[in-house]
């Protein structure tokens, strides 16, 4: 016979066996990996909510976040086609629901503009207004660390000061 095991707590106790999952129990853990934050368009949490729907379409298409950047860099939506494999047209409707859920402000005018067959191209069109953005900001700190090292210190405590802002 079978092992069995116990699933939630002792008011709801259902016995299945190893290995079989309800559906709820399935639904929950989908919830759980899908991306919370919606973007409102701020260029400053651009970087880390990209991040997060990138590494969510990757949990659920392997190779799927490497096509997401290089749809942008090149332009080509076959990577990302064959990255989805039969899955393509279903992808997309997911991935335009997504974009369309998890946006709001500036990025939901951006993506609203695309139907589901065109989510790709509403990717490309996200990261071709808010990456230039990302690099100006990059360049700005850059410029601000070049300066303080230009400047010389005249005392120890003031190396202390420069190297902590550096920091």
């Amino acid at each position: 016979m079978a092992a069995s095991f116990v699933i939630g707590s002792d008011a709801e106790q259902d016995v299945r066996r190893p290995g079989q999952a309800t559906s709820q129990m399935m639904k929950g853990v989908m919830k759980a990996l899908t991306p919370r934050r919606v973007f409102e368009g701020k260029a400053e949490e651009w970087r880390g909510w990209k991040e997060d729907l990138e590494e969510y379409w990757e949990l659920h298409h392997s190779g799927a976040k490497a096509a997401l950047r290089a749809l942008v860099t090149t332009g080509v939506t076959s990577r990302m086609e064959t990255a989805l494999g039969r899955q393509a047209a279903e992808s997309k409707v997911t991935m335009h629901a997504l974009l369309r859920s998890l946006t709001g402000g500036e990025a939901k005018k951006i993506t609203s503009g695309y139907e589901a067959t065109e989510v790709w191209d509403a990717w490309k069109a996200l990261c071709k207004h808010y990456e230039p953005a990302m690099v100006v900001q990059k360049h700005q700190a850059l410029d601000h660390y070049l300066a303080l090292a230009k400047r010389p210190a005249r005392s120890p405590e003031e190396t202390k000061r420069v190297l902590v802002i550096l920091e």
